[in-house]
């Protein structure tokens, strides 16, 4: 797998915390480093009720972190909220209809992409996306007028490449952003690793 440093080894590949340690790194940014962090502060839609901004990205040495957040028109508590919640067994157990979610999506520079999968079904499609670009999200939270989600692209390609993005069900249309490969790389280069990742602390907590 490219892009996620040292720490795993092929031979830990029946090591149930081998695996484990490397569902993390590919599905999350990595604990040991602080990130560089490339401000954004774009609009990438905006409705009369519902707008998304791209607040910045956070640079680490595996991947891309997408700091959004969507704002909604303030609805009384019994209106249908136009984030919250998106799971489905969620709004069947408090009563509430499920908000669609946003299309969120990457593509690089040589062409190829990758669209938001949750965390489920990319751990599902773990293996067969071993050295492929994957765009993890969102994750976050918030309530039935504010969200703030975060989208975890890995490996970091340090290039240039341009963000999609649409929320139909919102009124939001389709919109791109680019970014320019030299803040990335710049952004990149800022990240600090404070220690070396070792998967044996999942071991010691266990």
């Amino acid at each position: 797998m490219t892009g996620f440093g040292g720490g795993i080894s092929d031979s830990g590949a029946d090591d149930p915390y081998a695996r484990f340690a490397r569902i993390r790194r590919r599905h999350h940014p990595p604990p040991n480093e602080v990130p560089g962090v490339l401000p954004i502060g774009r609009f990438l839609g905006r409705s009369d009720t519902v707008v998304a901004v791209l607040l910045e990205v956070h640079a680490y040495a595996a991947g891309l972190d997408f700091r959004l957040t969507y704002r909604g028109r303030g609805r009384r508590p019994t209106d249908h909220p136009p984030f919250v919640p998106t799971v489905a067994r969620i709004a069947e157990r408090i009563g509430k209809p499920v908000a669609t979610a946003p299309d969120v999506a990457v593509v690089l520079a040589d062409g190829s992409g990758a669209h938001a999968l949750d965390a489920s079904e990319a751990f599902q499609r773990m293996e067969e996306s071993t050295g492929r670009s994957v765009l993890i999200g969102a994750r976050g939270g918030g309530g039935n007028d504010q969200f703030d989600a975060s989208y975890w692209l890995t490996p970091n390609p340090q290039t240039g490449l341009t963000l999609q993005f649409a929320w139909p069900q919102q009124q939001l249309p389709a919109t791109t952003l680019a970014l320019d490969d030299q803040e990335i790389v710049r952004a990149t280069a800022a990240a600090v690793t404070l220690w070396p990742w070792d998967p044996s602390d999942v071991r010691e907590r266990a």
